[in-house]
C-alpha cells in the first residue's frame, strides 16, 4: 500500500471517528492495525473519538422572588468555557466539541462555545456572579462572543495525570459596545494526583 493511500485511509479513519459513528469501529480497527510494529511511544493507538453538541439556557427570570441562580462551585470552567469570563447567570452557551485519543493514555479536546446574554437588558456576570457590563436599555444586543479551548491530557500512571490547555476569546457586540474590548487569550499546564 502507497504512503497516499495510507494517509488517506488513516484520514478517512479519523474523521469517521471524531463523528462518533459506532458502526465504523471496524474501520477504526483496521486503520490501528496498519500502525502495529509502528513506534508511537507509550500507550496505544485509539482512534475512537466522540462529538458533543451541548446547549445551555441559565436565565435570571423572576429575579426578585428567586434571586439569582447560583452555580455549582468548581463546575463553571468545566461547562461554560475554560477561561472563566461567564457565570450560570444571564447566560447562553452553545457548545460544540470533539474529543479524540490518539493514544490509549492521552485524550485531547477541542470545544467552540458561543455565548449570548439570556436577556439583553440584563447584565454580563462574571465566574464570580460579579456583573461586568450592563446596558439596561438592551440596545447593544446579546452576542458576547466566541472562546475556543484545546486541553492535552495524558495518564502517566493510574494515579498521576498531566494535563494542559490554551484557550482564546473573541469578543462579540455586546462587549465591543460596551466598552473596552479585545481578544483574550490564556494558558495553563497541571499536574494530577489522584488518591
Amino acid at each position: 500500500m502507497g504512503k497516499v493511500s495510507l494517509y488517506a485511509k488513516v484520514l478517512l479513519v479519523l474523521m469517521l471517528a471524531w463523528c462518533g459513528i459506532p458502526s465504523l469501529q471496524t474501520l477504526a480497527d483496521e486503520a490501528e492495525s496498519l500502525f502495529k510494529g509502528i513506534d508511537l511511544g507509550p500507550g496505544k493507538l485509539d482512534l475512537r473519538g466522540s462529538l458533543r453538541l451541548r446547549y445551555e439556557y441559565f436565565d435570571n427570570y423572576n429575579i426578585k422572588t428567586y434571586g439569582t441562580f447560583d452555580g455549582v462551585f468548581g463546575g463553571v470552567d468545566r461547562y461554560c468555557g475554560r477561561m472563566n469570563l461567564f457565570a450560570w447567570m444571564n447566560l447562553v452557551d452553545m457548545q460544540v466539541g470533539v474529543n479524540i485519543k490518539p493514544l490509549k493514555l492521552m485524550k485531547l479536546s477541542l470545544d467552540f462555545h458561543r455565548f449570548k446574554l439570556a436577556s439583553a437588558k440584563d447584565a454580563w456576570c462574571s465566574s464570580t456572579g460579579k456583573k461586568m457590563r450592563w446596558d439596561p436599555t438592551g440596545t447593544s444586543g446579546r452576542d458576547l462572543g466566541d472562546e475556543i479551548n484545546l486541553i492535552w491530557k495524558y495518564h502517566v500512571h493510574r494515579h498521576v495525570a498531566l494535563m494542559a490547555g490554551c484557550c482564546a476569546f473573541f469578543p462579540g457586540h455586546f462587549i465591543q459596545t460596551t466598552g473596552q474590548a479585545g481578544n483574550a487569550y490564556w494558558a495553563f499546564g497541571q499536574v494530577e494526583f489522584k488518591i
